[in-house]
């Protein structure tokens, strides 16, 4: 009597596969024949089926119905376009990775601790009824939106390549590595998140990064945002990780009495200066002239030279020693106006 059976990179496989006459059967694997291999494996009913691994295939769907002991399933690198999980109660584990799922139905599974269904079409997620969930892995889907509300033990979260605007961390005590890159951020919350160790959040619009208590926190990545100096930390709590901070977006800048820009907020950090570089945008030439400097930072152009042109400055500090060349930081044009 059967109880397991192992294929791993089993490229000479094709067509379908029923193993319910294994009815004793507790652990599948059946991995690797890609997409000219196997098209269907039926296991529906299989109620003494504990682990179901079935990646790189091609199976363009699944039914787990019945498998009522079922707790850990990986699905990833097929062709599913929806997965149906209802009644599998006992599952725990779930990586679903890289198929073309739309939908992925849920419901009833309170045990869950590791959900992966990244790189798929997913435009919703609702994780909230998995109080268990330790380990979420959605990124690279449709995703407008994520709640995180209802899990509280969660230690992992990769959210990045959506389009999540905002994202709020509060409370997520136990979250030690955060990856939500280029998903359009404007705001990212983590008060609470003591245990953060890895962030990588590059390529979004963030103009301000609030690290407070996250004491541990020993690589960070959040270059392609909007972070000026004043919203950068010097260096991170845990040295020898890595610090990628450049380059950023440009920096915007408004104008006060259609003359003024005040940057004083970038001068001094660490006893280290900033230097200021000012540019016509017409011809990206320097400006050495016309400019009044009545405290440092604060910047008041002559109307009669600068009225109707366009400026914009960049700045470095030796405190930020990757703001250098092409990658130095730079603000957003401003166009000198003629009159208050």
């Amino acid at each position: 009597i059967w109880d397991s059976v192992h294929g791993y990179n089993a490229g000479a496989l094709s067509g379908t596969f029923d193993v319910r006459p294994l009815t004793e059967l507790t652990s599948l694997t059946l991995e690797g024949t890609d997409a000219d291999g196997v098209t269907a494996i039926t296991v529906a009913g299989m109620t003494k089926l504990v682990t179901l691994h079935i990646r790189e295939n091609a199976l363009t769907s699944l039914s787990v119905a019945g498998c009522t002991a079922l707790s850990d399933l990986d699905c990833q690198e097929n062709a599913l376009t929806s997965l149906t999980l209802t009644g599998v109660s006992e599952l725990t584990g779930l990586n679903c990775g890289y198929n073309q799922l739309t939908s992925v139905n849920m419901t009833g599974l309170s045990k869950l601790e590791k959900i992966w269904v990244y790189y798929n079409q997913l435009t919703s997620l609702d994780v909230t009824p998995f109080a268990l969930l330790k380990d979420l892995d959605c990124q690279g889907n449709l995703l407008t939106s994520l709640n995180l509300s209802g899990n509280p033990l969660l230690t992992s979260l990769y959210c990045g390549t959506n389009s999540i605007t905002t994202l709020d961390l509060t409370g997520k005590s136990a979250l030690a590595s955060l990856g939500c890159e280029d998903c359009g951020l404007t705001t990212l919350t983590m008060t609470g998140c003591t245990a953060l160790t890895y962030i990588y959040c590059p390529d979004n619009n963030l103009a301000s990064l609030n690290l407070t208590g996250i004491t541990g926190l020993a690589d960070l990545y959040c270059n392609g945002n909007k972070l000026a100096f004043s919203a950068l930390p010097a260096s991170l709590p845990v040295l020898g990780g890595s610090y990628v901070y450049a380059p950023q977006q440009t920096i915007p800048v408004s104008l006060t009495n259609g003359n003024q820009i005040d940057l004083s907020s970038e001068e001094l950090f660490d006893g280290n200066h900033t230097l200021y570089t000012w540019y016509k945008a017409v011809d990206n030439s320097v400006i050495t002239s016309g400019i009044d400097v009545p405290s440092a930072g604060v910047f008041i152009f002559d109307r009669a030279t600068f009225a109707g042109i366009g400026v914009y400055c960049t700045m470095s500090n030796a405190s930020y020693p990757g703001f250098t060349g092409g990658d130095a930081l730079r603000t957003t044009t401003a166009v000198i106006q003629s009159l208050p």
